[in-house]
């Protein structure tokens, strides 16, 4: 499931930054934060069949999670264009394969663990 929020992020990447004429930064912000979307709802609904009630928690606890990521990305993606001298596409493949462990571990055993939610109050959203 990660493989299609990562092509989601790499192909708005791609188009915000090499089709669109963006800057780097604003394409990697953006893109992560479309593809973070998407990964949320593949993780909890597929990858790990998530039944935690406190979706709203859930929520806050992978948006923090992905804004700890997000800057890690940014400051990788400086480091390996303006330092490195790397060209943005494959900066941001590199970039992905460097946090791609650090998240699925984290969102495995924090985000998408019944145990994380245990003190937090249920609210349940119903469709």
């Amino acid at each position: 499931m990660g493989g299609t929020a990562t092509g989601v992020d790499w192909l708005s990447f791609y188009s915000l930054n090499v089709l669109g004429g963006f800057s780097y930064l604003f394409a990697v912000i953006l893109s992560f934060s479309l593809g973070a979307m998407i990964n949320f709802l593949l993780n909890k609904f597929i990858t790990f069949k998530d039944q935690t009630p406190q979706i709203i928690a859930q929520i806050g606890v992978y948006s923090l999670i992905c804004l700890v990521s997000l800057l890690c990305s940014v400051m990788l993606m400086y480091v390996l264009i303006e330092w490195v001298r790397l060209r943005p596409m494959p900066a941001r493949i590199v970039t992905t394969g460097i946090l791609l462990f650090f998240n699925f571990i984290v969102h495995k055993f924090i985000t998408f663990n019944q145990q994380t939610y245990l003190r937090f109050p249920k609210v349940e959203i119903r469709p």
